[in-house]
């Protein structure tokens, strides 16, 4: 019996402890910049693009970022990464549109490691910030509390400059496959810029 009674008394000293305390790895939202976070109204994400009157913007996101500043920079070039992507997809769509078997399996590896060689740390001209927005949060490690932000940022590119990109991007596709010799990848890559030009 005795040890019921103690054993509830260290149970209810527990509770009443930590009832005083924000929990451990606690998140809570403690300030934010002005004006509207940056979304994009035509994608179910939370990150890609979106075009309008031949204007693409596209949205990037950073979070867990101890410095702020560093935090809008991450969000800037997650966006530009982006339109990377953007480009990356369509070419690798319209170089795989009609194949199928082992010579789109093959096709598709060669795309995979080509885009990524020849988009790696590539800046595409034009590309513009166009709006950032940041949120700070607190967490809990009890005793102590830090914070990080979250930030987010908009660019902006004209169809005109993104197809030129895109052009650009597919020649070096190209390039890599008469470099290797292969002969289905590179009527694919020239397959797809073609499309992408709407010339076939």
């Amino acid at each position: 019996m005795k040890k019921t009674i103690f054993l509830a008394i260290l149970i209810a000293a527990f509770v009443n402890g930590c009832a005083g305390h924000p929990l451990i790895g606690e998140e809570k939202p403690v300030g934010h910049s002005d004006g509207e976070k940056p979304s994009l109204t035509t994608i179910k994400t939370e990150r890609g693009c979106e075009v309008e009157k031949d204007i693409r913007t596209c949205l990037g996101i950073s979070s867990n970022t101890a410095d702020l500043d560093v935090a809008l920079r991450i969000a800037e070039l997650d966006a530009k990464q982006s339109i990377v992507e953007a480009i990356q997809t369509e070419i690798r769509t319209q170089g795989l549109l009609g194949l199928s078997g082992r010579q789109a399996d093959h096709v598709g590896r060669f795309f995979e490691a080509a885009l990524a060689y020849v988009t790696n740390n590539i800046r595409v001209s034009g590309a513009m910030p166009h709006q950032s927005y940041w949120e700070k949060y607190s967490r809990t490690h009890y005793p102590r509390i830090s914070y990080f932000y979250l930030g987010y940022a908009t660019v902006r590119i004209s169809e005109a400059d993104y197809q030129f990109a895109r052009n650009m991007i597919a020649e070096d596709v190209i390039k890599a496959a008469m470099e290797q010799k292969d002969k289905d990848a590179e009527h694919a890559a020239r397959n797809a810029q073609q499309r992408l030009l709407g010339k076939k």
